[in-house]
């Protein structure tokens, strides 16, 4: 009976460090293809996050939320492109 409970705890000690490995690995996969794009990501995030509350009151004015998507579309365009383009990068 001891005999089977060992074996029955080896075998799940087993499965557990391989599927922490197979997490591990695909962990590092997925680093790897998102690692090129990472610093584009956070910048994103950063400037969709900053344009929340801008988002909210164009809603609440424009009521059209494709003509609110285009309203900050352009001003983040000109406010982060124009500049670049004024000065010759």
């Amino acid at each position: 009976m001891s005999r089977s409970l060992t074996h029955a705890a080896r075998t799940e000690s087993i499965a557990r460090w391989f599927f922490l490995l197979l997490a591990v690995a695909v962990t590092v996969l997925f680093w790897s293809v998102v690692h090129p794009y990472a610093i584009s990501l956070v910048t994103a995030g950063i400037v969709a996050v900053v344009l929340s509350p801008l988002d909210d009151r164009l809603r609440r004015v424009v009521r059209h939320p494709r003509v609110t998507a285009l309203l900050l579309l352009a001003l983040v365009f000109f406010v982060m492109i124009g500049p670049l383009t004024t000065i010759g990068i």
